[in-house]
């Protein structure tokens, strides 16, 4: 006894189907359903308990084929081939159970995807083909790689996917005898693209399993955020550095120990608001300086006026 785990990859879910497989006979479901991706792994160790459960993963996206497993995979490979197409894996199911034959035309009619396969699975051709616009279009390309054989066609039409009558339809037409495939009950309502990767992943001389892309490693979350607040630590710390040394040489020319040295101040190296400031501070240290020949005594009051957005300053003064 044998048993494997099969997933297809459906976009934001994905469908998995556990067999179990006995020499000489066809393999069996023990398990199925759909699983989210951050439950994947429990449900991988949850199936296995203490045994060895090799899996493979049935993926493609807009039609082509996925060449490396989705991204931060929670599943160690037991296997270097655990990746394959869900038409040829769907159509391995079906052909091991006797269902179709070689001559035949295959096609599993889903609500975004049309799939075919040709010949014996794994060895014959195999394709998917998104669904956009009339189904006549997507069909079309299909029965052109068969137009030279009058083959009967076995039709696998998923839950309430659209169309399933006028592909019948079509195919009469085409002179393809349509065929309308059911499943065994006992088989739950398996998704027969997850079924027959687990079916691959017990079958080691099935050649139409692929060894996945290696993908450059992104690095995990909180390194990544560490990485970005270290980056952005010494950003900061070379901003600070260069605007306390712009502010140094304004503090030296705000503070100058002579009038000259304000005179030989460059306005156009300050932001203009500091400009303005530094222009009314000068105007008060004249102003100061008039008001040091009074003498004391007779300095009864002084107010000093400015607004933001001007760099002159009115001075009021009164005296005894």
């Amino acid at each position: 006894m044998n048993r494997a785990l099969g997933l297809h990859f459906l976009g934001e879910r994905y469908s998995y189907a556990l067999i179990q497989s006995f020499p000489e006979e066809p393999a069996q479901i023990l398990a199925a359903g759909d699983v989210a991706f951050d439950d994947i792994g429990s449900l991988h160790s949850r199936l296995a308990g203490n045994l060895n459960l090799p899996w493979c993963l049935a993926a493609e996206s807009e039609g082509t084929m996925m060449s490396a497993l989705p991204t931060r995979w929670p599943l160690r490979p037991q296997a270097p081939e655990v990746l394959m197409h869900p038409a040829t894996a769907a159509a391995l199911w079906d052909w091991e159970h006797g269902r179709f034959d070689e001559k035949d035309l295959y096609l599993w009619l889903r609500a975004g995807t049309l799939m075919w396969a040709k010949g014996t699975p794994g060895l014959g051709r195999s394709g998917c083909i998104a669904r956009r616009g009339p189904l006549g279009d997507n069909l079309r390309p299909i029965l052109a790689r068969v137009q030279r054989s009058r083959c009967s066609a076995v039709i696998c039409i998923e839950g309430d996917a659209p169309g399933g009558d006028f592909l019948m339809q079509a195919l009469a037409e085409a002179g393809h005898p349509p065929r309308l495939l059911n499943r065994p009950p006992q088989e739950m309502g398996a998704d027969p693209a997850s079924a027959g990767a687990a079916l691959a992943a017990l079958t080691p001389t099935f050649q139409a399993v692929y060894v996945p892309e290696r993908q450059p490693k992104s690095p995990h979350w909180r390194t990544a955020m560490g990485l970005g607040a270290f980056i952005a630590v010494l950003t900061a710390g070379a901003f600070s550095k260069v605007q306390d040394s712009r502010l140094d040489s304004w503090v030296k020319f705000a503070e100058p120990e002579t009038m000259e040295g304000e005179a030989n101040f460059q306005a156009a190296e300050a932001p203009p608001e500091l400009n303005r400031l530094l222009e009314r501070r000068t105007q008060f240290l004249q102003s100061l300086r008039k008001l040091s020949s009074t003498p004391p005594e007779s300095l009864v009051e002084v107010e000093i006026l400015a607004t933001p957005d001007s760099p002159t300053i009115r001075d009021r003064v009164r005296l005894r």
